[in-house]
């Protein structure tokens, strides 16, 4: 090998040595960054799922309203209703007239 090889080598070293300072550099810049958002990004995976949470809870409870008004629906809730506004009505004339 002739010293003018030996030169070229060193310089190849040197370029591939630079690179790999900067690369170093841009790894640990790029860690800082992951750093800063990772918890932001926690943050909205926790948001997301505190939404879902709620959502699936509103969901249950308009099931649940659904089946309510459902059981007092159909002829259950007019013959309730009839027999208590009638048995108003009873007792009310029942008091007028002074018969009880």
């Amino acid at each position: 090998m002739t010293a003018h090889d030996i030169g070229q080598i060193l310089r190849e070293l040197g370029v591939i040595s630079e690179r790999q300072e900067e690369m170093g550099r841009d790894i640990k810049e790029v860690k800082v960054e992951v750093k800063k958002t990772n918890g932001r990004v926690n943050a909205l995976e926790k948001e997301r799922h505190d939404a879902t949470v709620i959502d699936t809870e509103r969901k249950r409870m308009d099931r649940v309203k659904a089946e309510n008004r459902q059981r007092w629906g159909g002829w259950f809730q007019p013959v309730v209703s009839g027999l208590v506004v009638g048995l108003i009505v009873l007792l009310t004339s029942l008091a007028l007239t002074h018969q009880i």
